[in-house]
C-alpha cells in the first residue's frame, strides 16, 4: 500500500530543493529561448527603421551617415542578445548545481540577483556603446529613432553631441553597468551571509541540544 501514498516522496524532494531547482532552471531556460525568439524579431525588424534613418535626418538634423550608424547599433544589438541569452543559460545550470544547504529558496534567490545585475549591466554598456558610437558617426544619438528608446541612458539627451557628447554616453554606460554589478552582487552575497549565519545558528543549537547544556 505505500507505493500508492506518493506525497511523502514528494514533501522529500520540495524540502531538499530539488525541485525548486529543476523547474526554476527550467523557467530560465524557456525565458532564454523566448528573448532569443523575441530580440530576433525586434533586430530584424529594426532594419526598416535603420532604411528610415536617411529621411528622418532632415527632421532630427542628423548627419548623412546615420544609415551607418543604425548599422553599429544593429552589430552591437546582436551582441547584446547574444549576452542576455547565453548568461540567462549559465545561470540557469549555476541553479541546477546548487547543492543542499538546508535551505531552498535563498540559494535561488541569491543566484537571480546576480543575473539581474548582469543582465542590466549587459544593457548599460550597449546603451553607452551605442549611444556613444551614433553620436560619433551620425552626431546624435539615435536609439529612440530606432525603437530602442527604452534602452537609452536616463541622464542623457538624444540631442548630445560631439566627441564629448559619445565619450560621456560610453563611459556612462560603462560606469552604471559596473554599479549595477555590485549592487546586484552585494545584494546577493548579503542573502548567502544570512543563510550562512542562520544555518551555523542552527548548528550551535544542535550541538548545544545534544551536549544538553
Amino acid at each position: 500500500m505505500s507505493r500508492f501514498f506518493f506525497m511523502q516522496r514528494v514533501l522529500s524532494m520540495l524540502s531538499s530543493g530539488l525541485v525548486f531547482r529543476r523547474v526554476y532552471a527550467g523557467i530560465l531556460r524557456a525565458v532564454a529561448i523566448l528573448v532569443g525568439v523575441g530580440g530576433a524579431a525586434l533586430w530584424v525588424g529594426r532594419w526598416s527603421e535603420v532604411a528610415e534613418l536617411r529621411r528622418l535626418g532632415y527632421y532630427y538634423s542628423i548627419s548623412g551617415s546615420a544609415t551607418l550608424a543604425g548599422v553599429v547599433v544593429q552589430i552591437l544589438l546582436i551582441v547584446l542578445l547574444y549576452c542576455w541569452i547565453h548568461t540567462i543559460w549559465l545561470r540557469a545550470r549555476t541553479v541546477e548545481e546548487l547543492t543542499d544547504t538546508g535551505y531552498v529558496i535563498a540559494p535561488i534567490f541569491s543566484v537571480t540577483l546576480k543575473l539581474v545585475g548582469e543582465l542590466m549591466a549587459c544593457a548599460s554598456v550597449f546603451s553607452g556603446l551605442a549611444g556613444g558610437l551614433s553620436i560619433w558617426i551620425a552626431g546624435r544619438n539615435i536609439l529612440h529613432l530606432l525603437g530602442l528608446g527604452s534602452l537609452q541612458l536616463g541622464g542623457l539627451s538624444p540631442a548630445s553631441a560631439g566627441f564629448l557628447g559619445g565619450l560621456v554616453a560610453i563611459l556612462s554606460g560603462f560606469l552604471l553597468g559596473f554599479v549595477a554589478l555590485v549592487v546586484f552582487y552585494y545584494s546577493a552575497e548579503l542573502v548567502v551571509v544570512l543563510v550562512d549565519i542562520a544555518g551555523n545558528t542552527r548548528e550551535l543549537v544542535r550541538k548545544r541540544d545534544s551536549n544538553g547544556e
